[in-house]
């Protein structure tokens, strides 16, 4: 597995593959052996039933999940589909024919946008089209290609595998950008490298982050001055060689040379990064060596403004450890993975036992003390949640922390009628750093308090047709325009875009963060609608806020429509 799948176990596949390794090697003793007594009937037969023994397995190797070639991973996933410059292979119960037409054209505009930025055409210089394998879950992933959390590409076979999250989830255009890099990396693998073998994975990695330039909240730029600022930044010199790179926590090294590379084509053009690519070699492509243009771009980070919110964000984000500085990294990755599946198997009970025997572990953890808690309120351990809330706030959390301790304070209030009480933790949380997602359901739970149906939408454990009925349950009692635009919510997370437009088009909240979301999925909806107009009309509007997370996804979404123009006028 990669250095991103912590939790590995020992499956029973890698028992099969180890048999096969070892009849392999008994084999080639035998056939030694057999070749200095050739007239030794036994040995002869041990040959022939080891032979047959290998060729059983084999045979039978994607049944016991040893060994998967492409074919059968195809047959596993069930569906293929293709478009311009893809091929797919996905399974049709998590794609369906509604969903697949939003996947095809996502794909094509990544393909179209990353064409633009990397200056390559890796269909037209491979003579054939990318293929995309599409897992449905973590789970089937693992059992197929052997990993769970690592999504792959592969340059020199013009292939990738990931799963996908829906309509502009950004991964698909991580791991294509991988692909775009062919043409101009080195050697078999197509990659950046050092020397004659190793692989420079700041190079690799650096360019998908800066090609990608997800819209979030927080993006490279913004949390790689925030790094620096907090002085939690690794030196970036270290970054760029396969064990500096891993020797650090994922988050920061693919945020810091992401930011690095991004800097580099933005000054200085992509050609001279194709040179670097190929060459590894500074002063050939920008006839400046290494440590000058990394004082440049820490130059061009330190005059970036900060807020308080930001810092705190970056706070949250990147206070978790690279692999190599945990304790039995791996052994605590798999007990949190399986307390994750009991909490999904609604095995309350057993997630509480796996996240102390956790917690005993990693002792000060604010992420284990916080998902124990949520653990103790679906169990509806009201007393107990509480006093655990306020152990953790006795340890002095940073703000991050103490926002979402006093937002579960208010979710406990709530559950017992204390209205007034949840408020001000509400409203208490909303003076930290928060994520946008985070501002927008503090919000909806402050607006929406008096409502039973919105209590249930918002703390229970719903479907998403349960959100639904509750959204239309309280519209259907109730003036608040909140219920519409939860209904909206839920309209759009069924691709329901007319009835979208229907539910938020008549509305206009108070709240300035719900107001800015109801106009960003009335803007999607346009969109998809074909109402260009209004929907650029929308992004414009939003792209000119101070928002940094709508700014970017603005700017995207406006690319979108220059490449629906571009592809109605062929």
């Amino acid at each position: 597995g990669s250095i991103y799948d912590e939790a590995l176990v020992v499956p029973p596949s890698l028992w099969w593959f180890r048999l096969y390794v070892i009849l392999w090697s008994a084999l080639f003793l035998c056939l030694a052996q057999w070749y200095r007594e050739p007239k030794s009937r036994p040995l002869g037969l041990w040959c022939v039933g080891l032979l047959f023994g290998l060729l059983a397995i084999r045979l039978q190797a994607p049944s016991l999940m040893s060994q998967h070639n492409h074919a059968s991973v195809r047959d596993a996933l069930g569906a293929q589909a293709e478009s311009e410059h893809f091929l797919f292979y996905y399974d049709r119960e998590q794609i369906d024919a509604d969903l697949l037409p939003f996947l095809l054209e996502d794909a094509e505009f990544r393909y179209w946008e990353l064409q633009r930025y990397l200056q390559e055409d890796p269909v037209a210089w491979k003579g054939r089209k990318i293929e995309i394998y599409i897992y449905p879950s973590a789970e089937v992933q693992f059992r197929l290609m052997g990993s769970r959390n690592t999504f792959v590409a592969r340059p020199w076979t013009h292939q990738v595998h990931l799963r996908w999250d829906g309509y502009t989830d950004s991964v698909l255009a991580h791991e294509v950008a991988h692909i775009f890099t062919a043409p101009f990396g080195r050697g078999p693998l197509k990659m950046a490298g050092k020397g004659a073998f190793l692989i420079d994975t700041g190079m690799v990695e650096g360019i998908a982050v800066a090609a990608d330039w997800r819209p979030e909240d927080l993006n490279p730029h913004l949390a790689s001055a925030a790094l620096r600022k907090m002085n939690k930044a690794p030196d970036l010199r270290s970054l760029f060689s396969a064990g500096g790179f891993w020797a650090q926590p994922s988050g920061k090294a693919y945020t810091m040379t992401g930011s690095f590379v991004r800097w580099l084509v933005e000054a200085k053009g992509i050609e001279p990064y194709k040179t670097l690519y190929r060459s590894g070699d500074f002063q050939k492509a920008y006839e400046r060596d290494a440590a000058f243009l990394i004082m440049e771009w820490e130059r061009y980070l330190d005059q970036i403004p900060l807020t308080e919110r930001t810092l705190s964000m970056a706070q949250y984000r990147y206070d978790r450890r690279s692999i190599f500085q945990k304790s039995c990294a791996r052994s605590m990755a798999e007990k949190r993975r399986q307390a994750r599946v009991a909490v999904r198997s609604d095995d309350f009970e057993r997630a509480l036992l796996l996240y102390r025997e956790l917690e005993q572990r990693e002792a000060g953890s604010f992420r284990l003390q916080l998902q124990i808690i949520r653990v103790l309120m679906m169990l509806e351990r009201w007393e107990e949640a509480n006093l655990a809330i306020e152990d953790s706030l006795s340890q002095e959390p940073s703000s991050a922390y103490v926002a979402r301790l006093n937002e579960y304070k208010g979710d406990i209030e709530w559950r017992r009628g204390n209205t007034n009480d949840a408020i001000d933790s509400y409203r208490g949380c909303q003076e930290m750093g928060l994520v946008d997602s985070r501002m927008r359901t503090l919000e909806a739970k402050i607006v929406g308090i008096e409502s039973s149906s919105v209590q249930r939408y918002l703390l229970d454990r719903n479907t998403r047709s349960k959100m639904l009925y509750l959204a239309m349950d309280w519209q259907s009692r109730s003036d608040n325009p909140l219920a519409d635009y939860l209904v909206g919510v839920q309209l759009h997370g069924l691709l329901e875009f007319p009835a979208v437009i229907q539910a938020l088009e008549p509305i206009v909240l108070s709240s300035a963060i719900l107001e800015e979301q109801r106009m960003f999925l009335l803007a999607q909806a346009y969109f998809h609608t074909g109402r260009l107009s209004e929907s650029k009309a929308l992004w414009k509007r939003l792209a000119n806020g101070t928002n940094t997370r709508l700014q970017m996804e603005s700017e995207e979404w406006l690319r979108r429509i220059v490449w629906k123009e571009e592809v109605s006028k062929k």
